[in-house]
């Protein structure tokens, strides 16, 4: 009973952990929904076993990193770029293009029959890409 709760904080804190680590773009991605609130080890494992089988393979989300790319450097909004991978596939769709270099993006992602929608700002700085939260 005592193990419980420093197990738990352990196990939070190996899973932010790897999610600090130096990613590119989106990092790892998943496309798993309907997490387990988490009030013991068990819902926490659940949920890390669920994002797993539903994570986009990293070819895939390197795919989809080379499309956000291409839609920012190049497409009006209005426009889409899709990509297909050996086990997903995506759009991103450049929704608006504000005058002060800023672009709002509206991404799908499809991945063993799950879908997750992803809404991106970046803007321009020092001709790098700098993504924000919305």
């Amino acid at each position: 009973m005592g193990l419980g709760k420093p197990l738990m904080v352990g196990i939070g804190i190996s899973l932010l952990s790897a999610c600090a680590s130096n990613e590119p773009y989106y990092g790892h991605m998943s496309t798993a929904s309907d997490y387990k609130t988490t009030t013991s080890v068990y819902d926490i494992l659940v949920n890390y076993g669920k994002y797993n089988a539903y994570t986009v393979p990293k070819v895939d989300r390197e795919r989809h990193q080379r499309c956000i790319y291409f839609a920012l450097d190049t497409l009006n909004s209005g426009e889409s770029c899709k990509w297909f991978g050996r086990k997903a596939r995506g759009e991103v769709f450049v929704a608006y293009i504000d005058p002060n270099s800023c672009t709002t993006l509206y991404t799908t992602i499809w991945n063993k029959n799950k879908s997750k929608n992803f809404k991106d700002r970046a803007c321009l700085q020092n001709n790098k890409w700098k993504f924000f939260p919305n």
